[in-house]
């Protein structure tokens, strides 16, 4: 891409995400506080298609009924957790913010492209 050949800065960012990466991979510390609710919910829509964030075995709090929106728990299924583990869900949102500044930069062109264009039609209207 064209991106990264006027703008290096992508590459720094993105071999610095790499490296941080890699070592949250080689030393196992790729969770956070709020990674076991979104993981049950996870394994709860598989087993029995509930948006549930608890612990299913464990008794019912109705607080984790809402705790967590569920696009990501959806996102972690289809990433097949309960198989691959969460690594490959990390590694699909590594390659997904990679491609988030060249999407936005290419979609910020063709917003400016169609609005000159635009105002070119206007200028030249009757």
């Amino acid at each position: 891409m064209q991106l990264f050949k006027k703008n290096p800065a992508f590459l720094i960012l993105m071999f610095i995400q790499l490296v941080f990466f890699g070592a949250a991979l080689y030393l196992g510390n790729t969770t956070t506080k709020d990674s076991s609710e979104y993981l049950n919910q996870a394994l709860n829509l598989k087993s029995s298609g509930s948006w549930y964030c608890g612990d299913l075995s464990q008794g019912f709090d109705p607080a984790l009924v809402s705790q967590r929106p569920p696009l990501y728990g959806l996102f972690l299924l289809l990433t097949n957790y309960s198989i691959f583990g969460i690594s490959l869900a990390l590694i699909m949102q590594s390659v997904l913010s990679f491609l988030i500044p060249p999407l936005s930069i290419n979609n910020d062109r063709q917003d400016s492209f169609l609005n000159k264009n635009q105002r070119h039609a206007q200028t030249y209207q009757l």
